[in-house]
C-alpha cells in the first residue's frame, strides 16, 4: 500500500510539473531576443524622403554632427507593419524629432533624451567611370567587378537632390552610393542616389 501511495504521489507530481511547463508561453505571445513580440518590427526605423532608415545599435547619446538640420517629427508609429509613409516609424515615439543633412542623405539622426541616434538607410556602393555629365544625370560605366556591371555596362545616375562633385569631368573615377534600386532599361537607371564621390 505504501508503494502504491508513493507511486501515485510521484505520478501526480510529474503531471503537475508537465502541466506547468506547458503554460510558460502562450501562442502569439512569444518574444524575441530584443524583448519585442515575434511577428513585430524588432528595431527602430523611420521613413523619410521615401527611404526607410534603420537603427543598428550605435547608441542614443551621439552628438548631432555639423550640417544636420531639423527635418521633422514622427506623426505615426506602427510596430507591426513598420514605416510605410514619410514621417512614420516603428519602435519610436510620436512627436520624436529627427534631423537630416543635404550632404549625406544615407544617414539621419533621431533625438533622444541624452543625445542622438544614427539611423542608416540600406545602401549599395559601386565604383565607376564617368562617361558623360548632364544637368540632371551622369552616365557612368560601372567597374567590371561590380554587381551593377551585371545589369548593364552603362548606368544613368539620377542627380535629384544630390550634387555631382565640384570639378567632375568625363573620365573621372567615382564612388556611387544608392538605395539598391536599378531600373533595368538601357542604359540602366539608378533613380535614388545618396552620394557621389570622386575616387
Amino acid at each position: 500500500m505504501k508503494k502504491l501511495k508513493k507511486l501515485t504521489a510521484l505520478l501526480l507530481a510529474l503531471i503537475c510539473a508537465l502541466t506547468a511547463a506547458g503554460c510558460g508561453t502562450q501562442p502569439g505571445r512569444e518574444t524575441t531576443e530584443t524583448g519585442y513580440p515575434s511577428g513585430e518590427i524588432q528595431f527602430p526605423e523611420i521613413m523619410y524622403s521615401g527611404h526607410v532608415y534603420s537603427y543598428y545599435a550605435t547608441g542614443f547619446d551621439e552628438p548631432l554632427p555639423d550640417g544636420y538640420e531639423y527635418a521633422g517629427s514622427i506623426v505615426a508609429v506602427d510596430n507591426i507593419n513598420g514605416a510605410e509613409q514619410n514621417f512614420t516609424g516603428a519602435r519610436v515615439d510620436v512627436g520624436q524629432k529627427f534631423y537630416a543633412s543635404a550632404d549625406n542623405s544615407a544617414v539621419i539622426y533621431v533625438e533622444y533624451k541624452n543625445g542622438y541616434a544614427r539611423f542608416t538607410a540600406d545602401t549599395y556602393v559601386f565604383d565607376g567611370k564617368v562617361l558623360e555629365i548632364h544637368e540632371q544625370h551622369l552616365l557612368v560605366e560601372p567597374a567590371s567587378d561590380s554587381r551593377e556591371s551585371q545589369c548593364s555596362d552603362k548606368m544613368r545616375i539620377t542627380l535629384g537632390d544630390v550634387q555631382a562633385p565640384e570639378g567632375l569631368e568625363a573620365g573621372d573615377s567615382v564612388k556611387i552610393t544608392y538605395d539598391g534600386m536599378i531600373q533595368e532599361l538601357y542604359p540602366a537607371i539608378i533613380p535614388n542616389v545618396y552620394s557621389i564621390e570622386k575616387n
